[in-house]
């Protein structure tokens, strides 16, 4: 049984009804956040990782230097796999190149947005990216 087939078996009582506790199926419990498998703990954001702007250059740093993922690149891509040859360049110093650089398991995600539809938007990096900043 899918997790979605077994989370739709949650009873709540309905309206008048004497309150009880709710049938949680085996596996699974009540957090904060709602139905989770019972081996998953809540945790927030930052908990699990750092935040951190990518790479700030006015618009004359922009079409000659060093590969750069930019939001068109991962905008509604879950995860990004596109050759880095075909990546747009930023002139960028070695030490914003450091910082910068892609990993693996970095998740980029959209702060804004012209459509509302894409803020929240992620990409995973399954795989490190040297000097590919972001």
């Amino acid at each position: 049984m899918s997790y979605e087939e077994q989370a739709l078996q949650y009873v709540v009582p309905a309206s008048g009804a004497e309150e009880s506790e709710p049938n949680i199926p085996n596996g699974f419990k009540m957090t904060e956040v709602g139905l989770l498998p019972q081996d998953w703990d809540v945790k927030s954001l930052s908990q699990l990782g750092s935040f951190k702007n990518g790479i700030n250059k006015s618009s004359e740093d922009f079409g000659y230097g060093h590969p750069f993922l930019n939001l068109m690149d991962v905008f509604g891509v879950p995860s990004f796999k596109r050759e880095i040859e075909h990546l747009d360049l930023v002139n960028s110093s070695k030490a914003e190149r450091e910082l910068f650089t892609l990993c693996s398991g970095d998740v980029l995600f959209v702060r804004s947005s012209v459509k509302p539809s894409g803020v929240g938007l992620t990409t995973l990096i399954p795989e490190d990216l040297p000097y590919v900043s972001a």
